[in-house]
C-alpha cells in the first residue's frame, strides 16, 4: 500500500496498521454475535430458502450533484448447495470515477468459526465488457468462495465513493427468490438541494426521516421476512421487494443535468448531441445527389436505410462521456462504424 513508501518508524507503522483493523472491524461489536451462527436462524426463515440474509447494512451518503459514498456490510448464510451464488461477490466500478476504499470477505462455519478471509488484493479485476462492447471504462472486481460444507455465512464489507453518476443504486430487500431476511437496514443521509426520491415496488415500508447536519437522513428496516418460493418461469423482479432511489441533480463526467422530469433529462441528452450531427457540405451534396431521382421522402427514407445496412457496421465503443455521446457523424460516416446512438444519429 501506498502508506508503507513513507514510514520511518516500527510506532507509525503500528499506528497505520492498528488503525486499519479498527476500521475493518469496528462494526462487527455492533452485530449480536448469534447471528454468525446457523443456530440462531428462526426455523420459519429457513422455509423455502437457499439461503438468509442474517444481517445487512448500507450506509448511503450524497454528498452533491456526483459526489456518492456507500458503505455496506452484509451477513448471509448459504443453507444449501442452490444458495451458492451468495459465495460470489462481483463489483462493478469505473475507473475514471469509482474506487473501492477496501473489501473485506470473511466466511464462517455453522459455529461461527473464521474459516477464511479475503480482501480486495485477492479479488479478479477484469474488463466489464460483452459480446457485443468493445471497448468500454467499466471494470469489475470479482470473487469466487468454495463452500465446503453447509452451512457456511458470507460476511462483506466495503467502501465505495464515486464523483460521477446519474442513477443510484436500488434496495432489493431479498436479492434472489427462495431467500429470506432476518435483520436488514438501509440508510441514505442526502444534501437536501439534490432533491432525493424514493419508489417502493412490491413492498409498501415507509423510513423514518430525520435530519443531520447538513443532510436529510432517511432509514429503513426489515426483519423475518421469509423467502419467496419461485414459481417456474417466473420473473424475480415483479415479485422480489425493492426500492428505488433518484436525485433530481446530478453529474456525469463533469456535465451536470436535472432528471426531475423527463423533459430536462432530454434536455441534458439534447446538450450532448449538439456538436455531433453535422456532416461537411461536400457529403450533403453528395447524399442529396444520391436521392435527386427519388419522388417520395418514405423511398427517400427506404433508400437511405438500405444505404446505411450495406455501408456501415455495428462496433460499441463506450468511453468517457461517450456511453451516452454518440460519435460524431462525420466520423461515423468517414470511419464507416458506430454504436447504436452513433448509427442513429
Amino acid at each position: 500500500m501506498l502508506y508503507y513508501k513513507y514510514f520511518k518508524c516500527l510506532l507509525f507503522t503500528t499506528v497505520v496498521i492498528s488503525t486499519m483493523i479498527t476500521k475493518a472491524y469496528c462494526q462487527d461489536k455492533d452485530i449480536p454475535k448469534e447471528l454468525y451462527t446457523a443456530a440462531g436462524i428462526p426455523d420459519s426463515l429457513k422455509e423455502d430458502a437457499n439461503s438468509v440474509v442474517r444481517y445487512s447494512m448500507d450506509d448511503i451518503t450524497i454528498k452533491g450533484p456526483g459526489k456518492l459514498f456507500i458503505k455496506h456490510h452484509s451477513l448471509v448464510t448459504v443453507l444449501n448447495e442452490r444458495g451458492d451464488k451468495e459465495a460470489v461477490l462481483e463489483l462493478s466500478y469505473s475507473k475514471k470515477y469509482d474506487n473501492y476504499g477496501f473489501i473485506d470477505v470473511h466466511v464462517y462455519d455453522a459455529d461461527g468459526k473464521v474459516l477464511k478471509k479475503y480482501h480486495k488484493s485477492d479479488m479478479y479485476d477484469g474488463l466489464a465488457s460483452d459480446n457485443e462492447t468493445l471497448v468500454t471504462d467499466e471494470r469489475f472486481l470479482a470473487l469466487k468462495h468454495s463452500i465446503s460444507k453447509y452451512p457456511e455465512t458470507i460476511e462483506v464489507e466495503y467502501e465505495e465513493t464515486l464523483t460521477s453518476f446519474i442513477d443510484l443504486p436500488s434496495w432489493y430487500v431479498q436479492d434472489h427468490l427462495e431467500q429470506s431476511v432476518q435483520n436488514s437496514q438501509y440508510k441514505v443521509s442526502a444534501n437536501p438541494n439534490i432533491g432525493f426520491r424514493y419508489k417502493n415496488k412490491n413492498l409498501s415500508i415507509l423510513p423514518d426521516k430525520s435530519n443531520s447536519g447538513e443532510y436529510e437522513v432517511y432509514r429503513w428496516a426489515v426483519k423475518n421476512i421469509k423467502a419467496i418460493k419461485k414459481e417456474d418461469n417466473s420473473m424475480s423482479w415483479t415479485v422480489l421487494p425493492h426500492i428505488l432511489f433518484a436525485v433530481n441533480k446530478f453529474e456525469f463526467y463533469g456535465v451536470p443535468g436535472d432528471l426531475s422530469n423527463w423533459e430536462n433529462y432530454g434536455k441534458w441528452q439534447q446538450v450532448l448531441n449538439t456538436d455531433v450531427c453535422t456532416l461537411s457540405d461536400q457529403r450533403i451534396l453528395e447524399i442529396k445527389k444520391m436521392t435527386d431521382t427519388i419522388k417520395t421522402d418514405k423511398q427517400k427514407a427506404k433508400f437511405l436505410y438500405k444505404y446505411m445496412q450495406q455501408s456501415m457496421r455495428y462496433v460499441s465503443i463506450q468511453l468517457g462521456l461517450g456511453g451516452f455521446k454518440p460519435f460524431p457523424a462525420t466520423f461515423v460516416d468517414e470511419k464507416k462504424y458506430g454504436d447504436c446512438k452513433a448509427l442513429s444519429n
